[in-house]
C-alpha cells in the first residue's frame, strides 16, 4: 500500500470512517481487525493499476505452522510423547533466536500440557467457566446485564497436538474466517485472487508429515524454508522474525481518530443502545491517549460495531 493510501486513513478520518462504512458494506458483518480495510484498499488500488488477478499467501501459517502460538504447541506435543530431552533442545534453539528464557519456556511448555490435561476433567471445567463469565461481568466497558448472554466460551476436550491444532486451524479457524475476507475484499474490487497455499495437493502433503518437519527449532514452516533453498534470497529464507500486517493504529485513535471517537461516545445512539458503560470507555480512551495502555484493537472493535449497528437501523 503507498504512503498517500496510509495518510488518508491516518490524516482524514472521516474517510477513514467512509472506507470502513464500505468494508462492512461488502462483507455484512464486523470484521477481526484493521487488517481487514487495508486488505480491501490494497484489493482496490491493485485493481486502479489495471491488476485482474493476485496470488495471495493465505493458508501458509495454517497449513505448514506459521504463527508463533503454534511452538508451544510443537513442545507440548513432544512433551506429550515423552520427549523430555528433545524439547529442552528445541526450545534452547528457539530461545537463543527468538530470545526469551529457555527454562521459563520450558516451565511454561510444562504447564501448558497440564492445562489440557485437566481440561479432560469435568471439574475443571466447570471451573473455568466459572471464571470466564467471572471476568465478563468484571468487563468495564459493558453494562452489567450484557455478560449473562455471553457463551461460555471454554472448547470440549479434543487432540491438542500440533497436527490436530493445525487442522482445525484450516477447518474451522482462523483461516475459514481469512478466506472469507480475502474473498469480499478482492469480489469488491472485481479481483479474482488465486490461493497456492490452499491446493489441496500440497495441503494433503504438509498433513502427512511429521511435525519436525512444520517446525524446528527456531524455524516456522520448516518444510517451506528447505523447498526454498537456493529459491530465495537466503536473506529472506531464514529470517526468524514473522512480519505480519501492522499499521501504526494506536497513533491514528490517539490522534485524528480521538475526536470522532468522542463525538461518537457522546452519540444518543450508544447511549439509548444499553450496552455500555460510556464514561468507563471515556476514561480509557484517555489513558490510551496518555499512552497508558495499549486499547487500539478494542476501540477498533467498538467504532466498527457502531458503524454496522447504524447500517441495520431502519
Amino acid at each position: 500500500m503507498t504512503r498517500a493510501h496510509l495518510n488518508r486513513l491516518a490524516t482524514d478520518p472521516l474517510q477513514a470512517w467512509e472506507i470502513l462504512d464500505k468494508v462492512l458494506a461488502f462483507h455484512d458483518e464486523p470484521v477481526q481487525a484493521m487488517s481487514a480495510v487495508i486488505g480491501f484498499e490494497l484489493m482496490g488500488l491493485a485493481a486502479s493499476k489495471g491488476v485482474k488477478v493476485v496470488l495471495n499467501g493465505q493458508g501458509a501459517d495454517e497449513v505448514i505452522g506459521g504463527y508463533s502460538s503454534y511452538f508451544r504447541d510443537y513442545w507440548s506435543t513432544l512433551v506429550r510423547q515423552g520427549r523430555l530431552r528433545e524439547t529442552w533442545t528445541e526450545i534452547g534453539d528457539f530461545s537463543s533466536h527468538h530470545g526469551g528464557s529457555k527454562t521459563a519456556l520450558f516451565l511454561d511448555t510444562l504447564r501448558h500440557f497440564s492445562k489440557l490435561a485437566l481440561s479432560r476433567a469435568a471439574s475443571y471445567r466447570r471451573l473455568a467457566r466459572w471464571k470466564y463469565r467471572r471476568d465478563g461481568d468484571r468487563h468495564p466497558w459493558f453494562a452489567n446485564d450484557v455478560a449473562a448472554h455471553l457463551e461460555d466460551g471454554f472448547p470440549e476436550p479434543e487432540d491438542w497436538s500440533l497436527d490436530a491444532i493445525l487442522r482445525r486451524s484450516v477447518e474451522r479457524g482462523p483461516l475459514p474466517l481469512y478466506l472469507r475476507l480475502e474473498d469480499r475484499n478482492s469480489m469488491a474490487h472485481s479481483l479474482e485472487c488465486r490461493l497456492p497455499f490452499m491446493d489441496y495437493r500440497l495441503v494433503s502433503l504438509v498433513f502427512k508429515c511429521a511435525a519436525d518437519w512444520k517446525l524446528r527449532g527456531r524455524w516456522n514452516k520448516y518444510l517451506l524454508r528447505e523447498a526454498m533453498r537456493g529459491r530465495i534470497p537466503e536473506s529472506v529464507r531464514t529470517r526468524v522474525t514473522k512480519w505480519g500486517f501492522p499499521v501504526p493504529q494506536w497513533n491514528w485513535i490517539s490522534g485524528a481518530w480521538h475526536e470522532l471517537i468522542q463525538a461518537l461516545l457522546a452519540s444518543g445512539e450508544m447511549r439509548e443502545r444499553g450496552l455500555y458503560d460510556l464514561p468507563a470507555i471515556r476514561r480509557d480512551l484517555e489513558r490510551h491517549r496518555q499512552g497508558h495502555v495499549d486499547l487500539t484493537g478494542a476501540f477498533f472493535r467498538l467504532v466498527q460495531f457502531e458503524l454496522w449497528a447504524r447500517r441495520l437501523s431502519p
